[in-house]
């Protein structure tokens, strides 16, 4: 494996190059000179592969030009060399490369148990936050790494077959609308890409992975809590707990290849299901959710004990 990048080359992302997020392999390749600065930046601490290594799936950012200069220039995404994604204009390149990321996850892998959810460590355990966007765990997330919490995903639970840990795959934390300004405020130098407005989402930024969260990205952690967040305006915050067929539902709803796997599924989230306290995290109000992570968690370390 070849070192970290210390410094910005954007020569790299134009003829090809082999990012390793935990235990995945991707090749990207970027035609726009400005999406590659800016996604170079988030990614400038992680490990490069030789560009011939296998890869999982390879990205290429092409940048379309008009045959008229009535028109502006887009960028498209190419997966595997085959077009799937529609035509952006070249300030949401990032937001692009992104959401391809999150998408080949989700569709093109299965030697993985894939879950849509946020995942934190803390003395060697994992803590899921599972929930489609607007849920609030990616706010959560960022405050959680702000208090110490290591930054296993944001975005997917990798849940190996076998041994049924939970695997990092750590990428930019993806912040939505309102809950921008409510991490800038609270960490406001934590680096972190510009805006990028009227996405599909809304405004969007990315915060930049900590180095130790790159660090480690291949130290998994052994699944202990799940919570299911629900931002709910004006809610009262608390937590509800959910009995074992209840999280089991839930969690297979926000599986991405559950349906695949089969038996194989069944059996390896009802043994995190099992190995796990659940339940479902309401709150409106940022700071009594916090707490009430940090008291479920407590309870459940002690529980964990007791097995």
């Amino acid at each position: 494996m070849n070192d970290a990048r210390t410094e910005l080359d954007l020569t790299e992302f134009g003829s090809g190059t082999v990012l390793s997020i935990g235990n995945f392999l991707i090749g990207i390749k970027i035609e726009d000179l400005r999406t590659a600065r800016e996604f170079g930046a988030l990614y400038l601490g992680y490990p490069r592969e030789n560009s011939q290594a296998f890869t999982d799936f390879n990205l290429a950012l092409k940048l379309r030009r008009p045959p008229s200069v009535c028109f502006a220039s887009r960028l498209q995404i190419r997966i595997d060399g085959i077009a799937e994604f529609m035509h952006v204009t070249r300030d949401h390149g990032v937001p692009l490369l992104e959401s391809a990321m999150n998408w080949c996850l989700g569709t093109r892998i299965n030697r993985t148990m894939i879950i849509h959810s946020a995942v934190l460590e803390r003395d060697g355990f994992g803590l899921l936050l599972p929930g489609m966007s607007g849920s609030g765990k990616s706010t959560l997330s960022a405050c959680l790494v702000g208090q110490g919490w290591r930054l296993l995903s944001d975005e997917a639970a990798l849940i190996d077959l076998d041994d049924h840990l939970v695997y990092p795959h750590p990428r930019p934390i993806s912040l939505k609308n309102e809950s921008i300004d409510i991490i800038a405020e609270r960490y406001p130098d934590w680096q972190r890409s510009p805006l990028y407005k009227e996405t599909t989402k809304g405004t969007v930024t990315y915060l930049k992975a900590p180095t130790e969260a790159v660090g480690k990205a291949r130290v998994p952690a052994t699944p202990a809590l799940i919570l299911f967040p629900k931002f709910i305006a004006e809610e009262t915050s608390r937590v509800a707990r959910l009995d074992k067929v209840d999280a089991f539902m839930n969690l297979q709803k926000q599986s991405t290849n559950y349906r695949f796997l089969l038996d194989r599924g069944f059996e390896v989230l009802t043994k995190v299901v099992e190995g796990c306290d659940h339940a479902i995290l309401y709150f409106s109000d940022l700071n009594r959710a916090l707490e009430l992570i940090e008291s479920a968690w407590a309870d459940s370390l002690s529980h964990k004990a007791q097995r």
